[in-house]
């Protein structure tokens, strides 16, 4: 989620050396290793839409959005 959390939370670990990965790709990562389908992911992005993340997609848009990026391919 792009919220101002997110960021704060992304500035801090770097600053301390953590290696940060984002909500979507942590999601499209556990698509890629097969450990979500599709509509699993879909529906997490989802929950995590109406939760009040906000994405540049709506709801049931994550696989073609992650997929237009190519952070489904297998070879990541």
């Amino acid at each position: 989620m792009r919220s101002r959390d997110e960021r704060c939370a992304v500035q801090v670990g770097r600053e301390r050396g953590v290696r940060v990965v984002r909500t979507l790709a942590l999601v499209a990562r556990g698509v890629r290793r097969d450990l979500l389908a599709d509509e699993q992911a879909d529906r997490l992005v989802d929950e995590l839409l109406s939760a009040g993340g906000r994405f540049s997609f709506g709801p049931g848009e994550f696989i073609p959005w992650a997929r237009e990026r190519g952070l489904l391919d297998k070879s990541r």
